[in-house]
């Protein structure tokens, strides 16, 4: 038996999937979160592996100015973390001044407005 490991884009996957059916065996896939593609193809980290760091890096390349629990849990979902860490982050991100409370709000509704400096 061999161990195989690549990089998929994402698009391909079902391609792939279908494909290997039947000759792999108990085949696994994982989402590959905090990568970039440099312009020659090969891939790097993003940024240096700190979920702050990455909650950052997200917020930028969506232009997002203000956010709550909610957009902290869509984020955490799209890298494979589970949702139910949205309050840490949301801490942490706002001890690393990330983010900034807005005054006024109720926990409850809680809004977080986004700072332009980053981690």
């Amino acid at each position: 038996m061999i161990r195989l490991e690549c990089f998929i884009e994402e698009k391909n996957v079902g391609n792939v999937m279908q494909r290997i059916a039947g000759l792999v065996k108990e085949p696994q896939w994982h989402p590959v979160v905090n990568v970039a593609k440099k312009p020659n193809g090969k891939l790097e980290q993003a940024t240096n592996g700190d979920l702050v760091a990455m909650f950052d890096k997200w917020l930028q390349e969506k232009k997002i100015k203000g956010t709550n629990a909610a957009g902290a849990r869509m984020f955490l979902e799209s890298i494979g973390q589970p949702p139910g860490r949205a309050s840490y982050l949301l801490q942490r991100a706002q001890a690393y001044g990330v983010i900034k409370k807005k005054p006024g709000g109720a926990n409850k509704t809680a809004i977080y407005m986004v700072r332009k400096e980053k981690v």
